[in-house]
């Protein structure tokens, strides 16, 4: 339990610093006129991603086993991440 317990703390650790970088580059890409759009879509995408992870991974845990729900959603951010860096 400890160690479940060190580990949620670091990722509430390191999940934090994402945030004011994210404000930071939104207001420095996009001008006064753009900014709202784009800042709506990244708070929409938190709260879509929320919603639809369960789901696929509740899904594949139930059809698969809980080892694969798990590195299901670990593929799918791993493939996100590099959509987002290489497009």
């Amino acid at each position: 339990l400890w160690a479940f317990a060190l580990l949620w703390a670091l990722n509430a650790f390191f999940q934090g610093w994402g945030s004011p970088v994210c404000a930071r580059l939104l207001t420095a890409w996009y001008s006064r006129t753009e900014r709202g759009g784009w800042w709506a879509l990244w708070n929409t995408a938190h709260n879509v991603g929320g919603a639809l992870i369960p789901m696929v991974v509740g899904a594949a845990a139930l059809h698969y086993g809980w080892r694969a729900g798990m590195t299901i959603a670990g593929c799918l951010a791993i493939l996100a991440g590099l959509y987002l860096c290489w497009r």
